[in-house]
């Protein structure tokens, strides 16, 4: 492939890929401040590097490492994810048009409507690396217990045991990217699943106010080539964007059961009074 055409290479799978190895580079440069941070601690303090002052010193230090590397981060989702997601919006547009359901799927997501849901993906991504802070540091404190336990115990000294404690130190694992649910994610993947959920909560919270100022209420869920479980009991079914409508689950029922998950890609169009039973045609 020619260099211009790599530059002009604007599909979502490179796009992805570059964010993708940025965001290992950064990753792999945080690890390693870690690590670093961890040996010259004890470097400093050979005798009782896990006890003390001493520990509070390294926590405070980690803190920070984990502040930067929270941020960093966030900086490259903040400039490589909506670029990615209008890829996905270009693609979006191309099926919908052959689908005849252009303004029913994604209607037209207005730009600050997108920038409050990247802002909130942005502030998630960068809270992961709070929990993993968290949990490292816990790790350190149960190393400090294990320095006294070993001591009483086997009567070596404390400068032994803390050396031996190092490796330990120094092998924290606990780096993968863990979301809400407690998934592990690659890179890769959450980039992807990030910019399609984003892109399509932007495009339904559209449609619903679209719906709402039209005086639609009542919606038909799309169906899909490859549906979760939780999704496949409402395919082709109505339902109720505001829940006033009776005799039907409403869409926070919807989500409440699994549908409209992350990287779910089901719709909805508004029902017609035509395609309404009698009774609710009536009342509409």
């Amino acid at each position: 492939m020619s260099q211009r055409a790599r530059k002009t290479d604007k599909s979502p799978k490179t796009l992805v890929s570059k964010a993708t190895a940025s965001i290992e580079e950064i990753c792999d440069a945080a690890k390693g401040r870690v690590l670093k941070t961890i040996q010259e601690h004890y470097d400093r303090h050979k005798t009782s590097p896990w006890t003390g002052r001493q520990l509070v010193n390294l926590e405070k230090t980690l803190s920070k490492v984990y502040a930067d590397w929270g941020k960093d981060i966030k900086e490259e989702f903040r400039e490589s994810l909506p670029e990615v997601m209008q890829t996905f919006y270009d693609d979006a547009k191309k099926a919908m048009a052959t689908d005849g359901r252009y303004k029913a799927i994604i209607g037209t997501p207005d730009k600050d409507l997108v920038k409050r849901f990247l802002e909130s993906a942005f502030e998630q991504v960068a809270m992961r690396t709070d929990k993993m802070q968290h949990e490292h540091i816990s790790i350190l404190r149960r190393i400090a217990a294990a320095v006294f336990r070993d001591t009483s115990l086997t009567g070596d000294t404390r400068r032994e045991v803390s050396k031996r404690m190092l490796e330990k130190a120094l092998s924290i694992s606990g780096f993968e990217f863990i979301d809400r649910s407690g998934k592990t994610w690659r890179w890769e993947s959450y980039f992807e699943m990030l910019a399609r959920t984003e892109l399509m909560n932007a495009g339904r919270e559209t449609y619903d106010k679209e719906c709402a100022e039209d005086g639609y209420d009542v919606m038909v869920l799309s169906y899909s080539g490859n549906p979760c479980p939780k999704c496949k009991r409402y395919e082709g079914k109505m339902f109720s964007l505001s829940g006033a409508t009776p005799g039907m689950p409403s869409k926070d029922d919807l989500i409440a059961n699994g549908v409209f998950h992350p990287n779910c890609t089901h719709s909805y169009s508004a029902v017609p009074l035509s395609r309404l039973p009698k009774e609710l045609a009536e009342e509409e």
